[in-house]
């Protein structure tokens, strides 16, 4: 079936007018302006923007290595494409941090024009309008916009596949199957998650009778995934660092009903998220206003994914899918969910619309604009908010305000500095963050976990690489794996320098250290009250 045929079913797409063009000109500038004023001054103590910027030097230097690790071994856990982009970028614009923010923030702007036109081609232009400035106006996408993060480059490829996958139902279908295929395997070279966008615009194909297509995506997609995954298998054996196979090896460890009750938990955590996710207000301590606020959002948003089958196949299979794969991910990181609001923006409002219709409404479009312009607001009123916080952040030493960031992510900060200006060139730090300590020191490291895993001799000199070990209470595993097997030979190690509350630089215990200063300092540490962790900065 051609793609003539293949789009019966679809409506006329309504062409650009004059006023679309202003109006999308002036809610695209407004997200923009929002961002990049609010924009982050220096990498962040969570790990992933280290790690990518580094990546992108391994690659500058020919190969896909773990710099900041002893020995440079193979990474096995990104695929390569956010570190490419960002070498690309610093190709052209330098090393500058705003110059990777001002290209994440251009692909936002790409992400918001494409919902705009995927709208104006089901003949719902204003709905479009609106879903668009609920998108660039979401205070997550453009924190995440304006951070060394993967998001943006992802999320912009996921959208630009999607489209393509509509185009190709109307009209030039071989020229825009191509652009989907091609959008696809660059979104799941980006991001591993983005596996669920192939199926999603190849089962679009196939349900579309684009035979053609069909074959061609499955050969590329076939032949991408297996290699992508035959080297991950083959660097996680030569890797000290972290994979998710790892991951999803140790959670399938567990009974069924134990993964089962995982699951369930992330499902409700996700949707007691969602108002967070759009900015919505509601009463701390409280999860009835949230799950009426999220039921808001699911009940319109599965309506609308139903009425997109014959449409829009691509976009409800992607959408679901990827969900899927975050509640049986072994975490839940809310950050991740933020990835997918430009696919559950779209299906809310047509849901709206769809509910509007059924109830007999004589003008359903309003339903959905005042539906998505109360969205609108409330995202907007968002990342004002978060400009404001980061803008005084920007006027301030970051790392040392506590507005910007929390007592434990100071004092790493802190025992950074003093690893840089006070330890030999040819320390190694055993680290939570060990791509950060190495980005700000330049120092070499090796995994903090390694010493909940292996016996300590073979981490800690003289035997194993590390000379020093960084413990703080930035992860979980710290508290709940290192730092019991620390303490039970805290007699052969010294203390160099401890930051109150809870964060360490200890050695292997040599001549001069006081005796028992470590034990006496993990002692302190094992008693001081672990913070609440957000994942959504991890």
């Amino acid at each position: 079936m051609s793609p003539a045929h293949a789009s019966a079913d679809l409506p006329t797409a309504m062409p650009w007018s004059r006023s679309m063009r202003i109006v999308a000109g002036l809610i695209i500038a407004t997200g923009l302006i929002l961002g990049w004023i609010g924009r982050s001054v220096e990498l962040s103590m969570a790990g992933d923007d280290a790690t990518y910027w580094a990546m992108s030097w391994s690659l500058q230097a020919g190969h896909y290595g773990e710099l900041f690790f002893v020995g440079a071994p193979p990474h096995a856990q990104y695929p390569p494409g956010f570190p490419a982009w960002l070498l690309m970028v610093r190709a052209l614009f330098g090393n500058s941090l705003d110059a990777i923010f001002a290209t994440n923030l251009s692909l936002l702007a790409l992400t918001s024009f494409l919902i705009i036109d995927s709208f104006r081609r089901l003949a719902l232009p204003s709905i479009g309008l609106v879903a668009a400035a609920v998108g660039i106006w979401n205070a997550g996408l453009l924190k995440l916009s304006t951070e060394v993060m993967s998001e943006s480059l992802f999320v912009a490829l996921c959208v630009l596949a999607l489209w393509g996958s509509l185009r190709a139902t109307q009209r030039d279908g071989t020229r825009y199957a191509t652009l989907a295929v091609a959008a696809a395997l660059c979104a799941f070279l980006t991001r591993t998650a983005g596996i669920t966008l192939l199926p999603a615009i190849l089962i679009g194909f196939f349900w579309r009778r684009q035979w053609r297509a069909t074959i061609a995506a499955a050969l590329c997609f076939g032949v991408t995934t297996l290699g992508w995954f035959a080297y991950t298998g083959w660097a996680t054996q030569r890797t000290m660092g972290h994979t998710y196979g790892v991951d999803f090896s140790a959670a399938q460890e567990n009974g069924f009903m134990e993964v089962l009750a995982r699951m369930v938990g992330s499902t409700k955590l996700y949707l007691l998220g969602i108002p967070d996710q759009f900015s919505l207000p509601s009463i701390p301590g409280t999860g009835i206003d949230n799950l009426l606020l999220g039921a808001l959002i699911v009940g319109p948003a599965m309506v609308g994914a139903a009425s997109l089958v014959r449409r829009w196949p691509a976009l409800p299979i992607f959408l679901v899918s990827s969900l899927g794969i975050l509640i049986i991910f072994p975490f839940t990181v809310t950050r991740f969910m933020t990835a997918l609001v430009p696919q559950i923006i779209c299906v809310t409002l047509l849901g709206v619309l769809s509910f509007a219709r059924a109830a007999g409404a004589r003008t359903p479009q309003l339903f959905a604009l005042a539906f998505g312009g109360v969205l609108a607001v409330f995202a907007f009123v968002g990342s004002a908010s978060a400009v404001q916080r980061s803008v005084s952040c920007r006027t301030h030493m970051p790392y040392a305000d506590a507005r910007c960031y929390d007592q434990e992510a100071r004092n790493y900060y802190t025992a950074i500095q003093f690893v840089k200006d006070s330890l030999p060139p040819a320390a190694v730090i055993a680290a939570s963050k060990p791509s950060t300590v190495y980005m700000l020191t330049g120092h070499r490291t090796v995994p903090l976990i390694l010493l909940g895993d292996r016996q300590l001799a073979q981490v800690l000199a003289p035997a194993g690489p590390a000379t020093h070990i960084l413990l703080s209470r930035m992860t979980g595993p710290e508290a709940s794996r290192v730092a019991p097997r620390l303490q039970a030979v805290c007699a052969d190690l010294g203390l160099v320098r401890q930051f109150a509350p809870a964060t360490l630089i200890l050695r292997p215990m040599v001549a001069g250290d006081p005796s028992g200063a470590a034990c006496q300092a993990l002692a302190r540490y094992r008693e001081t009250p672990a913070p609440t962790f957000d994942l959504a900065k991890e």
